[in-house]
């Protein structure tokens, strides 16, 4: 038989390409207003706050994809009812389920976060470095006073950005796994009502809405909680103005690495998620080695100070660089 190219979405499956098209409208249109700026920094941070409003327009998305699944389980009801052997109960009672959560999403994150406890941020979203960036607009052009220029102009800006889009992901997992969980109809498989890929939709929303809280959780576990950062370099022989500004640019790149670090952080939750539903091309070590190297980059300061003592033995004359 053949099969259209096209074919009419079943059940609720068309709420949810309404609400991915709705989410990429509104990621795009805000976009061409963000390049009238002068700096790289400044297209971040104005592209960023054009999405403020996404939250809460997929916060209404999310009600009103709740009240038509809500809908569709009454008449799936009804239809049991009617036609026990043809339409199983439960059909019913599990699209109930998913629109009550996707009303209740503010109160289903904030639950799920309470539970994995990834509410509380300690620290290791600092910046990695006490050297302050003193590069100004008369400061001679060189190749480290630009890569300076360029860290200094694009770690808030990118910062922002990653919370912001961590948090916008974190809850189109959780929306699509609630509505996921009404289109299973309690079916078998990753994507089913109680699959894994559904299960771990619902815990990755819940991570990702709390990025930075769950960076310091790996933070705890990889160095028990101790936030160390780069306080400049001991070489002898070098002029103090010379040696500024290689603890500057020094700075520079540990920033850098960090900005690597949460976003190969992120990327890891997202091929978890991708493992769970089913993905052949990601393998469950790829995904934990972005995540523990992410973890790594994020806290580059102590991952030196550790190879430091190493390789040192912590030996005075042979450590270069200082930590505070």
């Amino acid at each position: 038989m053949h099969t259209p190219i096209l074919a009419r979405p079943k059940g609720c499956h068309w709420t949810v390409v309404m609400l991915q098209a709705l989410v990429f409208y509104c990621m795009m249109v805000p976009v061409s207003r963000a390049f009238a700026s002068a700096t790289v920094g400044d297209v971040i941070t104005k592209t960023v706050q054009s999405y403020n409003t996404l939250p809460i327009v997929m916060n209404y998305a999310s009600i009103i994809a709740g009240l038509v699944v809500i809908v569709l389980g009454l008449q799936k009801l009804y239809k049991h009812v009617e036609r026990p052997d043809q339409v199983p109960m439960s059909h019913g009672l599990w699209h109930l389920a998913g629109g009550t959560f996707l009303i209740s999403l503010p109160a289903a994150w904030a639950m799920m976060v309470a539970s994995f406890n990834v509410a509380t941020a300690s620290g290791s979203t600092l910046n990695a470095s006490n050297i302050a960036f003193k590069v100004t607009a008369t400061t001679p052009l060189s190749l480290d006073v630009m890569m300076i220029r360029l860290i200094q102009n694009i770690r808030g800006p990118m910062s922002f950005l990653l919370w912001t889009l961590s948090a916008v992901l974190g809850l189109f997992f959780m929306i699509t796994a609630f509505l996921r969980m009404a289109r299973g109809a309690a079916q078998d498989g990753p994507r089913g009502s109680v699959g894994s890929g559904t299960l771990v939709r619902v815990l990755i929303g819940s991570i990702l809405l709390s990025l930075a809280a769950t960076a310091d959780i790996f933070t705890t576990t990889m160095f028990s909680g101790s936030i160390k950062k780069f306080d400049g370099m001991v070489i002898a022989g070098i002029p103090a103005a010379t040696l500024d500004q290689a603890n500057q640019a020094m700075s520079a790149i540990l920033v850098f690495i960090q900005i690597l670090g949460f976003i190969a952080f992120l990327r890891g939750f997202l091929m978890l998620r991708a493992l769970a539903d089913g993905n052949t091309s990601v393998s469950s070590a790829a995904a934990f080695t972005h995540i523990l190297g992410g973890a790594a980059a994020i806290n580059i300061s102590p991952v030196l100070l550790a190879l430091q003592n190493t390789f040192c033995d912590k030996a005075a004359s042979c450590a270069v660089f200082n930590f505070t």
